[in-house]
């Protein structure tokens, strides 16, 4: 099930705190697979999630930028010792 799809995920949820960002015109199975090793595991790395999925790290790089710029991810913590967050699971944004 595509987590973009669920009632988790309701238009009105994800752009309650965009500041102005518009969501992206198309999702693609690139974010939804980023989406879903994330949900897994929220310390994973953009090359290990490269790595996993088959993409090029840049183009991880500009899915996950996509997706902090519509609210959907955040970073929490330091680079080394953080964890990516989605937003339906921090409860906020």
């Amino acid at each position: 099930m595509c987590l973009l799809q669920t009632e988790e995920w309701s238009e009105k949820q994800i752009t309650g705190n965009l500041s102005g960002k518009e969501l992206p015109d198309k999702w693609t199975d690139t974010d939804e697979e980023i989406l879903q090793l994330l949900k897994s595991d929220p310390t994973m790395t953009q090359e290990k999630m490269a790595a996993e999925i088959g993409k090029s790290l840049r183009t991880v790089r500009n899915c996950m930028k996509r997706l902090q710029d519509a609210g959907i991810l955040r970073r929490d913590g330091a680079r080394k010792n953080g964890k990516w967050v989605i937003a339906d699971q921090a409860g906020s944004r």
